[in-house]
């Protein structure tokens, strides 16, 4: 005699592991899902270090440019426009001081310096042609 046998019990196997492996299947997604965006984490707040360290690196560079300017000994720097070279703990900055007194505001000079100005400009260009 056959042993006694729910209706539809033939059908159904091999459904419960399916439905394991599909669970297994969703699992290993939500962990990858995790891992790549705590990756994109990390690379984030490296950047944001990254950055910060440049950005106090030059405000350093700045005050080293002003402490020197404001020296009285011959070895002070004047804004000649030559390149100086500062060596930081991470690699080295290059700076460069230029004399903003002959440069031009548009918005504060008169008619008179800026017809001569471009006046002086246009000769230039007509010369180089």
């Amino acid at each position: 005699m056959k042993p006694a046998t729910r209706p539809g019990r033939q059908n159904q196997r091999g459904f419960a592991l399916l439905i394991v492996l599909w669970a297994m299947v969703m699992l290993s997604f939500v962990a990858t899902r995790v891992t790549a965006s705590g990756h994109g984490a990390v690379l984030v707040a490296a950047n944001l270090r990254n950055a910060a360290v440049l950005e106090a690196a030059a405000d350093g560079a700045v005050q080293e440019a002003i402490f020197r300017m404001l020296d009285t000994s011959p070895a002070r720097w004047r804004p000649d426009g030559r390149t100086r070279t500062l060596p930081m703990p991470r690699g080295e900055i290059l700076l460069r001081l230029d004399d903003q007194a002959g440069k031009v505001n548009p918005n504060l000079a008169s008619v008179e310096l800026l017809t001569a100005l471009l006046r002086q400009s246009a000769m230039a260009a007509a010369r180089r042609v």
